[in-house]
């Protein structure tokens, strides 16, 4: 089933440079082939269907608005999003999750026959009466039949108290899976008999090239104009660097990106928008234009032979219009000389 819809973030089109340079035509005609783009998966790269898609566009207005798309890795004849792809992307990993914690909590409340005890049903929490408090939990809170020899839950605030031995409960980290009760694991969870056993936590400094790698992380956030409220692009940004310091290609990078700044300010071209210079990171950010050109080389052979420049002459000091005014023939202005 595909998602009817993806999370549209207007701090950050608002931001991006690409959408601040376009007209208004270009700018719907824009939105429109993101709509496209996502329904469908991909848009064409013919620029002609494009225009279609897009009631009749001009020419220009698909050759501005093509620059914010890629081609499919697996399709030639088709073109993406990247931003879209990261959102689709998202979207099937909150799926994932969702059917997963579902399975999993539908297993630990009714997959627990062999843990009853004897003379006891499954189905009824082990009460003769047939009382299942699991299930009145969520269907009412009039019941009254309650058990009074249950030990009550454990407040959540004693999760957060020093343990004996100044050994501190860290509570449940993020992403972590309850273990199954019963066990000394999960009495360390709940308060339990076996709450006095510490989970080690190991300690990991920041590693040398940490402050340099925030440093180019920062730089690139100022350059592609992004500000505190893209927080999301920012953390895309400092993940990237780090994957590629981690892999010990910093300095590499830091080339790069100083290199690509020189080279689109000295010769007056759009930037690439900052998801792809930087790529993919399910292509371990390999596909990304800060990898796919020399930009250092590209840097020293423009200003060696540079295709942009303002020549100068030398002159009397005086604009060159001006100067051609001033030694026109007085039969040019329509008048004779006086006798």
């Amino acid at each position: 089933m595909k998602a009817p819809a993806f999370q549209f973030y207007a701090a950050d089109y608002l931001a991006d440079e690409q959408v601040m340079l376009m007209s208004l035509e270009e700018e719907g005609a824009y939105i429109r082939l993101l709509a496209y783009c996502w329904r469908e998966g991909s848009i064409p790269a013919d620029e002609a269907l494009l225009a279609r898609l897009c009631k009749g566009a001009t020419a220009n207005v698909i050759r501005v608005v093509i620059e914010c798309f890629q081609p499919d890795d697996n399709r030639p004849d088709r073109l993406v999003h990247p931003r879209l792809e990261e959102e689709r992307a998202k979207q099937q990993v909150w799926r994932n999750k969702s059917s997963e914690g579902g399975r999993k909590s539908a297993e630990k409340r009714w997959g627990k026959k062999e843990s009853q005890p004897n003379g006891s049903h499954p189905y009824n929490g082990g009460n003769k009466g047939g009382f299942n408090g699991g299930v009145t939990l969520h269907s009412s809170s009039s019941t009254s039949s309650t058990s009074s020899d249950k030990t009550p839950p454990t407040p959540a605030a004693e999760l957060c108290v020093l343990a004996e031995g100044s050994k501190k409960n860290e509570g449940i980290a993020a992403g972590e899976e309850l273990p199954s009760e019963g066990s000394l694991a999960s009495a360390s969870h709940t308060g339990g008999a076996a709450a006095d056993v510490a989970t080690h936590v190991e300690f990991r400094p920041d590693p040398e090239w940490a402050p340099q790698m925030r440093l180019v992380a920062e730089q690139m956030a100022e350059f592609w104009k992004l500000g505190t409220l893209q927080q999301q692009a920012r953390f895309s940004l400092s993940r990237f660097c780090r994957t590629v310091f981690e892999a010990g290609n910093g300095e590499a990078l830091q080339q790069q990106f100083t290199a690509y700044r020189f080279y689109k300010q000295e010769n007056d071209e759009r930037v690439h928008r900052w998801e792809t210079w930087i790529g993919k990171e399910t292509a371990a950010y390999q596909d990304g234009e800060w990898i796919k050109n020399d930009w250092v080389a590209m840097l020293e052979a423009a200003r060696k032979n540079p295709r942009h420049g303002i020549q100068r002459t030398t002159g009397a000091g005086r604009p060159a219009a001006a100067g051609r005014v001033a030694s026109l023939p007085a039969s040019a202005y329509g008048r004779k000389k006086a006798a």
